[in-house]
C-alpha cells in the first residue's frame, strides 16, 4: 500500500460490485486479494468480486460509499478521488459483513422449516453458549445482557434482526460465527418461543407472510453458491470456512490422537483400511474398539468452528476387540482401582514411548514393566469378515508377560464351544488339556460373544515365535497369552477374528494354519522413516505494509465501533509495519488451516502448528515474502495449542501429553511422534480442557498451563513446569480457568493470561510464584457460593476437595493487571522483544485472541509487588491471535491465530503475520508509574507543552471488580463500593518534566488508591507537531509513599545507621 500514498496525481477509481470483469490495473497485496494498490494512473474499472471484504478508503471518501450501502454491500458504482499525495494510514478498514449475505443465504426458507426438533437444538445451543451472560432462564444478572422476558430489544426483536445480532455481534456481545445459518435460527426459535413469548409480549414479533417476503434470499444458483463458498473457504474466509468443511472433511493422516465417544479420553485411532479402524487407550495400550463404519468427526473442530462434539465411531462394531490389554504382571484390576481413567499408569508398569510412521503404516512403541515392545496393527480379510492382527516384536526380558484377550462365559446356550481347541478339531467335546496349551502353534482360543438371541465368537490365533508362548485361563476365566521370559527378541503375530457360524471358525482355523510357516514383517523394519506422505511443496506470495486500524476501545459499546470516526489513527511515522505470511489454506489434504502455535528454527525457519493437530514447516521467511515455502511434515496430534523449537528440534504441546516429532531419513517428514512427556490429567470435554502454550527457561524447563473449567481434573487450573527430559514435573502454580498464554521473561519470569468467566471477574496477565493461586475455584455447588462460606464443596462424581478443611480460600494471588471486555476479551500469550527491536524492545508485547490486537505491557515494581498497564498498538489483524514468537534470525515479532472467540472483527479463520520495525522512534510510551500524588506517562519525544498541560486532553475514569461464582464482574465504584459503577478521577493539574518527555497526571490522594481498573485517555502532541492519542488502562496494587516523605526516612535512617557504628567502634576500642 506504499505506493497508493505515493501517487503523484489524480486518479479516478470506478467501483462495480457483482461484476466478474478481470481486475485492470490493480495488483493483490495479500494472498487473498482483499487489499488492492493502484499503479496504473487512468480511469480503471475494477471487476469486484464479492469476496472483497476491504477497502482502503480515506474518511472523505466514506460518505458517498455509505449511502450506496444495503445490505452490507456495495451497490452500482461511484466515483471518487485519490487525492495527491493521500496518506494510507489514515485509511480504514471497510468490513463488509457478508454472513448475512443474501446471495446465499433464503432466511424465509429456513424460518418456515423450524419445528420441535429445531428448537430442541436451539435450548441445547442456547444451554452451551448463551447462559453465562443472559441466564438459562433468560433473565440476565449482567447489567450489560438483556433479559429476554423483560427487556426491550435494543438491535430488533423479528427473527432476522436476532439472528443478525447473534451472528455479528452487537455492542458488548461478541459475534457467534461458528453457529451455521440454520443453527443460528434455531437459537433465535428458542429465545422468541421459550424466553419471550407470554412473558414479553412487547417484544414478541409475529410472523407473517409479508414479513417472509420481505426478508433476504438466494441470489445466485445452488452451483453458483457452492462455487463461492468453495472458493472463499480455500481463500482463509472466516465466513465461509466452516460451511465449506462441514461438508468436506480433510485428510488427516492414518492415526489419530483424540477423545472418543466414551470409550476413552486418551486414544489412538488407526486407520487399517477403507472402512475399518481400530482405536487404542494410550493410557493403558489396551484396544478400546474396532469397528467396520466411518470414524465421526462431524461435530468437532475438524468440521467446527468450535467443535464441542467429540469423535465418535459409527457403523458396526466388531464384538470383543475391546477386551485386549496387557496384564502387567496380574496387577492391571489393582492399577485400574488406583489410577484414575485420565491418567497413564505410572511409567513403571506402563510408559508408552510414541508412535512410528512409515507409511500406511502405524506401530506403537512402549514398554511394560520396562520390557520394550513394538506393536504394529493390521488387517486381512477373510471372506466378508476382517481378521485383525498386531505384530509385537517383544525385547529380551528377565520375566514373563501376559495379552489378556477376553473372558469366557461359560454359557451354556451358546452354539460355540469355547476354549483352547486343536486347529484340525474345533468339533471336539472338550477343549485341549491345558499341557497342550504351550507353543500354539496348532491351536486357537474362542470365546463366546453375545447372547442367545444374537451369538457370535472371538477367536484368536498366533504365529512367530511361539516357543514358550501359551494360552492361560485363570480362575476368573480370563483368557490370556502367555509370553516368557526371554534372552533373545520374540516376534510374534495376534490374529483376532469375530464371526457367526461354524463355517466361519474354521475358515479361520484354516487360515491360521496356513500361515504358521509365513514369514512375518518385523516392525523394526519400520522404525527408521519410509517414503515422504506429503510430498508437495506449496509456494505463496506474501503482503507487506498491509496494516489497517483497529476501533478504539472506548467504542466499545458502540454499534458504529467500525465507523471510521472511531477508528484509531496510525501514525505517518509509525515505526513499525505488518507484512501478511501467506498460509496455505489450499492444499492437497484439505487441510483446515487454523494456526494454534509458532517457532522458529535457528536458520529462520518458521513452524507452525494447527488446531486439527497438523505441523507445517516454511522457509522463504524473509523481507520480501515473495517465495513462502510450506511442506506439511506432520499431522493427527490431540489438540496441539503450543509448539517450541530446542535446539532445532519440534516438540508439540497437546491435550494428552507433550509430543516430540523426529525425522530419521532427513525428508522433512516426521517418522516419530515421541510421548516426551504425558499429561497426568485428560479430560473428555471436547472443548477447553486444553493445554495451552509451550515455553521454555533457562534451565530448559518446559512449562504450559492447564484449563481449569470445563475440565475434570481434580485441582483444575494448572501451570505445569517438565524437567528438560521429560521426565518429571511439577505444578508451580493453580487457580487458572482458561490460561491461553504462557509467556517466559528474560529473568525467567513467568507471565500467564487468564479469561474472564466464574470465579473470574476480569480478564488478566499474572507475574507467577510459586504455589500460587490465582482465583479460580473449580465445580462449586450452590448458585450464591461467596469466598470464606464453609459450606464449598466438589461435586464428588468429577473431583475431590483439595483445599484445607473443604473452605474457600479467602484472597487469590492477584494480576499485574486486570483487562476489561473493551481492551481484551480473550488474551493469548505474548513474546519479549529483544532490544534492537526499536522503542518497543525489552518489554513484553502480548496478542489479544479476543480482539485481534497486540499491546505493550509495562511493568512497576514497588516494594516487591508488580502492577501494570497496558497500550495497544494501532493494528488489526484479520483473526484471533493468541501466539507470539520473535524470529531469532531477522529479530522481528511474528503472530499467528485462529477465529476469534465470540469476536466480531475476523474476516479469516487463520492468520500469520509480522510486525517489522522499519527504523525511527515515532511517538510512543515507554514507561508508566504510579508515584504517591499522580500517574507518570514517559514518552520517547518531546511534547507540546502547552498541549501536555491542557487538563481537556485528559480523561480518567477506575473502578473495581467483585470475585464471585459468577460469570464476570460489573464495574463497581471505588467511592460507593456498594454501586456500580466507574468513577471520574479529578485531574488537579499536569506537569512537565524538564526534559519535556515526561509528564505527572496529578491527582488527590482520595482518587489515588489501589483499585482493580483504571483507564487514562489522552491526546497529545509533540513539540515537532505529532499527534498522539491512545487509551491506557492499568491495575494500581501500591501508591508508593509520598517522595519527601522517603528522602527524610532515608535520612534519618542514615543518621541512625551512623550512631550505630560511632557506638560500636566505642565499644571495641573499650574492650580493647
Amino acid at each position: 500500500m506504499r505506493r497508493l500514498l505515493q501517487c503523484r496525481q489524480q486518479l479516478v477509481l470506478i467501483i462495480f460490485l457483482l461484476c466478474n470483469e478481470p481486475i485492470l490495473g490493480l495488483s493483490p497485496l495479500t494472498d487473498s486479494g482483499t487489499y488492492y494498490s493502484i499503479n496504473s494512473f487512468k480511469e480503471l474499472k475494477w471487476g469486484l468480486e464479492e469476496n472483497v471484504s476491504h477497502f482502503a478508503i480515506s474518511k472523505e471518501m466514506w460518505a458517498p460509499i455509505k449511502s450506496r450501502l444495503k445490505n452490507s454491500k456495495l451497490k452500482g458504482h461511484i466515483a471518487f478521488e485519490i487525492i495527491s499525495g493521500y496518506n494510507h494510514k489514515e485509511t480504514i478498514a471497510f468490513l463488509s459483513k457478508q454472513q448475512s449475505d443474501s446471495a446465499i443465504i433464503d432466511h424465509a426458507e429456513i424460518i418456515r422449516n423450524l419445528d420441535e426438533r429445531t428448537l430442541k437444538k436451539g435450548r441445547e445451543y442456547y444451554n452451551r453458549a448463551c447462559t453465562a451472560c443472559h441466564g438459562m432462564n433468560g433473565n440476565s444478572s449482567l447489567p450489560t445482557a438483556r433479559s429476554f422476558g423483560l427487556d426491550e430489544f435494543k438491535y430488533g426483536s423479528d427473527p432476522y434482526s436476532i439472528w443478525k445480532t447473534i451472528i455479528n455481534g452487537a455492542g458488548q456481545m461478541g459475534a457467534q460465527r461458528w453457529l451455521s445459518p440454520e443453527e443460528a435460527y434455531a437459537v433465535v426459535q428458542y429465545i422468541r418461543e421459550d424466553l419471550i413469548k407470554g412473558k414479553n409480549p412487547k417484544a414478541y414479533f409475529n410472523i407473517t407472510d409479508v414479513y417472509l417476503e420481505s426478508l433476504p434470499g438466494p441470489q445466485i444458483g445452488k452451483e453458483e453458491i457452492e462455487d463461492k463458498v468453495k472458493r472463499e473457504a480455500l481463500s482463509g474466509s472466516q465466513e465461509f470456512g466452516q460451511s465449506y468443511f462441514e461438508n468436506h472433511i480433510g485428510n488427516y493422516g492414518q492415526a489419530i490422537y483424540s477423545q472418543i465417544g466414551n470409550k476413552t479420553n486418551s486414544a489412538l485411532t488407526i486407520k487399517l483400511a477403507d472402512s475399518l479402524f481400530i482405536s487404542y487407550n494410550v493410557h493403558r495400550l489396551s484396544t478400546s474398539v474396532a469397528w467396520k463404519g466411518i470414524f465421526d468427526l462431524s461435530k468437532t473442530k475438524y468440521q467446527k468452528y468450535r467443535g464441542e462434539g467429540e469423535p465418535t465411531m459409527v457403523g458396526h462394531e466388531l464384538l470383543g476387540f475391546s477386551d485386549m490389554h496387557w496384564s502387567f504382571k496380574d496387577r492391571y484390576h489393582q492399577l485400574e482401582n488406583l489410577v484414575s481413567e485420565r491418567s497413564p499408569y505410572p511409567a513403571k508398569w506402563l510408559d508408552y514411548h510414541g508412535h512410528y510412521q512409515f507409511g500406511m503404516k502405524t506401530i506403537l512403541s512402549y514398554s511394560i514393566v520396562g520390557r520394550k515392545i513394538l506393536e504394529m496393527p493390521s488387517v486381512e480379510v477373510l471372506g466378508n469378515e476382517p481378521i485383525i492382527q498386531h505384530t509385537f516384536a517383544i525385547a529380551p526380558g528377565d520375566s514373563w508377560r501376559k495379552i489378556v484377550l477376553g473372558r469366557l462365559s461359560k454359557n451354556e446356550n451358546f452354539a460355540f464351544k469355547e476354549g483352547v481347541f486343536s486347529l484340525d478339531n474345533l468339533n471336539a467335546q472338550n477343549m485341549l488339556p491345558e499341557a497342550k496349551w504351550i507353543n500354539p502353534k496348532n491351536s486357537i482360543v474362542v470365546i463366546g460373544q453375545g447372547d442367545k438371541e444374537s451369538q457370535s465368537f472371538m477367536a484368536v490365533g498366533v504365529q512367530g515365535d511361539i516357543e514358550g508362548l501359551r494360552w492361560d485361563i485363570d480362575g476368573s476365566q480370563q483368557v490370556s497369552l502367555f509370553i516368557p521370559k526371554s534372552t533373545e527378541k520374540q516376534l510374534i503375530k495376534v490374529h483376532r477374528y469375530s464371526g457367526g457360524n461354524t463355517k466361519e471358525l474354521e475358515e479361520f482355523a484354516k487360515f491360521i494354519a496356513k500361515v504358521q510357516n509365513q514369514p512375518i514383517s518385523d516392525p523394526t523394519d519400520f522404525t527408521k522413516g519410509g517414503d515422504p506422505l506429503w510430498n508437495t511443496t506449496i509456494t505463496l506470495t506474501g503482503a507487506l505494509d498491509v496494516g489497517i486500524p483497529h476501533y478504539d476501545p472506548i467504542h466499545y459499546n458502540s454499534n458504529d465501533k467500525l465507523e471510521p470516526e472511531n477508528m484509531v489513527q496510525i501514525p505517518e511515522n509509525y515505526p513499525y509495519v505488518v507484512d501478511r505470511i501467506p498460509l496455505p489454506f489450499k492444499n492437497p489434504w484439505n487441510s483446515w488451516i487454523r494456526p494454534s502455535g509458532l517457532d522458529f528454527f535457528s536458520d529462520g525457519r518458521l513452524v507452525m502448528s494447527t488446531y486439527l493437530g497438523d505441523v507445517w514447516i516454511a522457509s522463504g521467511i524473509d523481507l520480501g515474502l515473495k517465495n513462502v515455502k510450506w511442506q506439511r511434515i506432520a499431522t493427527g496430534l490431540y489438540d496441539s495449542f503450543g509448539v517450541k523449537v530446542i535446539k532445532d528440534e519440534i516438540y508439540v504441546t497437546c491435550r494428552d501429553r507433550i509430543v516430540k516429532l523426529i525425522d530419521f531419513n532427513g525428508d522433512s517428514e516426521i517418522d516419530f511422534y515421541e510421548s516426551f512427556f504425558a499429561d497426568t490429567d485428560v479430560s473428555p470435554v471436547p472443548v477447553q480442557a486444553f493445554n495451552y502454550s509451550l515455553q521454555t527457561d533457562s534451565k530448559g524447563n518446559l512449562l504450559y498451563s492447564k484449563g481449569g473449567q470445563y475440565t475434570h481434573d481434580d485441582e483444575p487450573g494448572h501451570l505445569i513446569q517438565v524437567t528438560p527430559d521429560g521426565k518429571g514435573q511439577q505444578s508451580l502454580a493453580i487457580g487458572f480457568r482458561a490460561p491461553n498464554g504462557v509467556t517466559v521473561g528474560p529473568k525467567d519470569e513467568i507471565y500467564v493470561s487468564d479469561n474472564q468467566g466464574n470465579w473470574m471477574p476480569a480478564n488478566k496477565i499474572s507475574l507467577i510464584k510459586d504455589g500460587g493461586f490465582y482465583g479460580y475455584i473449580p465445580t462449586i455447588k450452590g448458585s450464591l457460593t461467596k469466598p470464606g462460606r464453609s459450606e464449598y464443596s466438589m461435586k464428588s462424581s468429577l473431583a475431590s476437595p483439595n483445599y484445607p478443611d473443604d473452605i474457600l480460600p479467602e484472597t487469590f494471588d492477584k494480576p499485574i493487571i486486570w483487562l476489561p471486555q473493551e481492551f481484551d476479551n480473550s488474551p493469548g500469550n505474548g513474546a519479549w522483544t529483544p532490544k534492537e527491536w526499536g522503542p518497543l524492545g525489552n518489554r513484553l508485547i502480548h496478542t489479544s485472541f479476543g480482539k485481534g490486537w497486540v499491546y505493550q505491557v509495562l511493568t512497576q515494581e514497588i516494594d516487591g509487588i508488580t502492577q501494570a498497564s497496558a497500550s495497544a498498538l494501532p493494528f488489526q489483524f484479520t483473526s484471533g491471535i493468541q501466539r507470539a514468537r520473535v524470529n531469532p534470525l531477522d529479530g522481528q515479532y511474528y503472530v499467528a491465530g485462529i477465529t476469534g472467540w465470540d469476536d466480531s472483527f475476523a474476516t479469516k479463520y487463520g492468520s500469520l503475520d509480522r510486525i517489522r520495525y522499519t527504523g525511527g522512534e515515532g511517538f510512543l510510551i515507554e514507561a508508566l508509574n504510579v508515584r504517591s500524588n499522580g500517574i507518570e506517562i514517559i514518552f520517547n519525544q518531546k511534547l507540546d507543552s502547552d498541549a501536555a498541560k491542557e487538563l481537556d486532553n485528559y480523561d480518567i475514569t477506575q473502578w473495581n471488580y467483585h470475585w464471585t461464582e459468577n460469570y464476570g464482574s460489573a464495574n463497581w465504584s471505588v467511592k460507593n463500593p456498594d454501586k456500580q459503577g466507574r468513577d471520574t478521577v479529578i485531574i488537579k493539574a499536569v506537569e512537565v518534566s524538564g526534559n519535556g518527555k515526561k509528564l505527572l497526571l496529578k491527582v488527590s490522594k482520595e482518587d489515588l488508591k489501589p483499585v482493580d481498573q483504571m483507564r487514562i485517555i489522552l491526546s497529545l502532541v509533540s513539540e515537532d507537531g505529532q499527534q498522539f492519542r491512545d487509551s491506557i488502562y492499568l491495575t494500581i496494587h501500591k501508591v508508593p509513599e509520598n517522595n519527601s516523605n522517603t528522602l527524610i526516612s532515608k535520612v534519618l535512617i542514615g543518621i541512625v545507621m551512623i550512631g550505630v557504628i560511632i557506638l560500636l567502634r566505642w565499644f571495641f576500642n573499650k574492650e580493647k
